[in-house]
């Protein structure tokens, strides 16, 4: 039962205490308490579930085109609803191997120190992820216009003349977009 020494010396042997305190194996917050006053408990059975919020988790859907920049390790920054304009940062632990595909995102947890414990599961986060896409050529997004079937930049000729040039665009980058062909500098 794991009753400690100091427990089994302070009893004398004859009578019965009407409390045994049992200490948990684990340290960590009681989050549910499943044991009341009375119950029969046997083996195995749940009395309290323990959690541990010196380091928590935050889940982030990452659409599949930018699944290709992540890995371990890359840091983010994590916002939480309850703290506005404070940032909390931390580093990708995992990348799920599979896609949604409904939603074609896939589960990036990142995992950040919670020294007070200020953060709480269930809370709502907004993630940033620092990455690395290489270097290139980026253009205003409002400077694509997308037809559905291609991608078109108007480059200023002079003279009130523009010149369309069909252009391939990768990666968005907020007000902006990665061109990968068929525009110069």
């Amino acid at each position: 039962w794991e009753v400690s020494p100091a427990q089994i010396a302070a009893s004398d042997g004859a009578s019965v205490e009407p409390l045994v305190e049992f200490r948990s194996p684990a340290d960590g917050i009681v989050a549910e308490k499943l044991a009341v006053e009375g119950m029969r408990v046997m083996p195995g059975d749940r009395l309290f579930r323990l959690v541990d919020l010196s380091r928590v988790w935050v889940e982030a859907s990452v659409y599949e085109a930018d699944l290709a920049f992540l890995r371990p390790g890359v840091r983010g920054r994590v916002g939480i609803d309850a703290y506005p304009g404070e940032a909390f940062t931390g580093r990708v632990t995992f990348v799920a191997p599979t896609v949604d595909e409904s939603t074609r995102t896939a589960i990036v947890r990142l995992e950040l120190p919670n020294p007070r414990a200020r953060l709480k599961p269930g809370m709502f986060a907004t993630v940033e992820l620092e990455v690395a896409i290489g270097e290139g050529l980026v253009v205003p997004i409002d400077a694509v216009v997308d037809t559905g079937r291609q991608q078109t930049v108007f480059v200023a000729e002079g003279d009130g003349h523009f010149q369309p040039r069909t252009v391939d665009i990768g990666h968005r980058l907020d007000d902006r977009v990665h061109v990968l062909r068929g525009l110069a500098e």
